[in-house]
């Protein structure tokens, strides 16, 4: 094979990957919101930037990337991944991913919830401190209305 053949290859597996991130990151794209009153909010919502100001820099610093980056485990660390099971339960502190990381509802302690271990001593340590706040701009509002 020539080197042209071989750069045009690698030039065309670039292409594709490139394409592939960019299809698949729909969370990443600019977005108008608007909430309960009829304001926009510009292009993200407050629960978005709250997740990418204050949650994600917690769960980075607390290791969480290690596991969930791109394309290694499920949930990833993007704010839609995140958001769908936050909005699993029905308060701050019941929710799926206070479960998972907080070790609730755990069969026994030496059988952790969450695979990767207890990443919070408590549901009031961080991470959970600001995913819990993250839920009350979220969900609070809709769900203690009832």
């Amino acid at each position: 094979m020539t080197a042209t053949v071989k750069k045009l290859i690698s030039l065309v597996l670039f292409f594709i990957a490139i394409g592939y991130v960019v299809a698949t990151d729909a969370d990443m794209s600019t977005k108008v919101v608007d909430d309960d009153i009829g304001n926009v909010d510009g292009f993200v919502g407050a629960g978005e930037t709250f997740y990418l100001q204050q949650v994600l820099p917690k769960l980075s610093e607390n290791g969480c990337v290690k596991c969930h980056a791109r394309g290694y485990m499920r949930p990833t660390m993007s704010y839609q991944s995140m958001l769908s099971r936050l909005a699993i339960g029905d308060s701050a502190e019941n929710n799926a991913v206070i479960y998972k990381i907080a070790n609730v509802r755990s069969f026994a302690p030496e059988i952790p919830n969450h695979p990767g271990g207890q990443r919070c001593a408590t549901i009031d340590a961080e991470p959970c401190k600001s995913i819990r706040q993250w839920w009350q701009i979220e969900f609070g509002q809709q769900r203690t209305d009832k």
